[in-house]
């Protein structure tokens, strides 16, 4: 049984893993989306049907196509020597999971938006015991919001499509500063 502190720890550590994925993850995922309009116009179309199919499809291939969190950094527990590059215990090493969605050998036409991408074995929340514990939260969270947004908003567009997008956060954690739209 939980102390009433562990079980407040549990809750805010599950709102904070499936936060920064959940709004990064939908701006840069609209960002494409409004980039390349016949993939929000496939959406918006798919939002009359009632399926909601096509959203969790698309949350999986936008998640891989931006993801919201590029990079991630662990230490080395203990010495060992990987392909040829030695590593000693307490090296820092960066796993660039940004890299790895868009790693061609294993993905097709890898630097391409495919909102029908299945299966999509993207690397967006981790793997392993390091997978991400608010996987699932942000996945919900983003394909209700995406198909709210997409019914709400059906003719959106960007602001000044030739405008480079501003960034915030760094390099683990990267976000939109801003994304101008209009109807």
């Amino acid at each position: 049984m939980l102390s009433e502190s562990e079980l407040t720890d549990t809750c805010i550590l599950l709102l904070n893993a499936g936060h920064e994925a959940s709004v990064n993850g939908l701006s840069a995922g609209v960002l494409a989306l409004l980039r390349q309009p016949e993939h929000w116009k496939k959406l918006v179309q798919a939002s009359g049907e009632g399926d909601p199919k096509p959203f969790r499809t698309a949350v999986e291939e936008l998640l891989r196509f931006d993801t919201p969190l590029p990079m991630f950094e662990r230490y080395v527990l203990e010495d060992l020597d990987w392909n040829g590059v030695s590593l000693k215990m307490g090296d820092q090493v960066a796993l660039i999971y940004a890299s790895g969605n868009r790693d061609p050998r294993r993905f097709e036409r890898a630097d391409e938006l495919n909102l029908s991408r299945d299966p999509n074995p993207h690397l967006t929340f981790g793997l392993g015991r390091h997978y991400c514990l608010g996987a699932p939260l942000a996945r919900l969270e983003l394909a209700l919001s995406l198909r709210a947004l997409v019914r709400h908003a059906p003719i959106l567009r960007l602001a000044d499509p030739a405008a480079l997008p501003e960034y915030g956060g760094g390099f683990v954690i990267r976000g939109l500063g801003r994304l101008p739209v209009r109807r």
